[in-house]
């Protein structure tokens, strides 16, 4: 294995959508809060209590912000690559966020080389649906990772405040 990883890496060995990645000064991660799917509460006054399927047909604008973690292995030390994440809502156009150029690297010799990512993510949900992010290494694409996006309306809708 260790000639395929050099040859063909770097590999990816994780893709993960999380809440956010803490990077220790020793090169050690910890990733927090792993999101697969969220609900997203949508508060809106004035108006009569709405059920899912009317709160996902309102125009919802939901800010979110969260992190990706592409953890590489293998490949050939020093060489350089570009990680791309391409965002891809439940029926918008595809959205481009901004390439991550890295270096393969080790901290330990003899250990195979490799490169962890991480890159903040700053979204506006207004469908409820899968999101998929799509991976790219150096304009090929490797894998894509799901987000379910669900809208769950409040329970004061009416305007009262008692």
């Amino acid at each position: 294995m260790g000639r395929i990883a050099e040859e063909e890496g770097p590999l990816l060995l994780a893709a993960l959508i999380c809440e956010r990645v803490l990077q220790e000064k020793d090169g050690g991660i910890s990733v927090i809060r792993l999101i697969d799917q969220i609900t997203v509460g949508v508060a809106v006054r004035g108006i009569p209590p709405m059920s899912s399927t009317e709160v996902a047909q309102a125009v919802v604008v939901a800010p979110f912000a969260c992190s990706i973690l592409l953890v590489f292995k293998g490949g050939r030390l020093g060489s350089q690559h570009v990680a791309q994440v391409i965002g891809h809502s439940p029926d918008g156009p595809p959205r481009e966020f901004d390439p991550a150029p890295f270096v393969v690297g080790s901290l330990v010799e003899g250990v195979p080389p490799g490169q962890n990512v991480v890159m903040q993510l700053q979204l506006v949900l207004q469908k409820e649906g899968v999101y998929w992010f799509e991976v790219r290494l150096d304009g090929r694409r490797i894998t894509a990772t799901p987000l379910r996006v669900a809208f769950a309306s409040s329970p004061n809708q009416t305007g009262d405040d008692k």
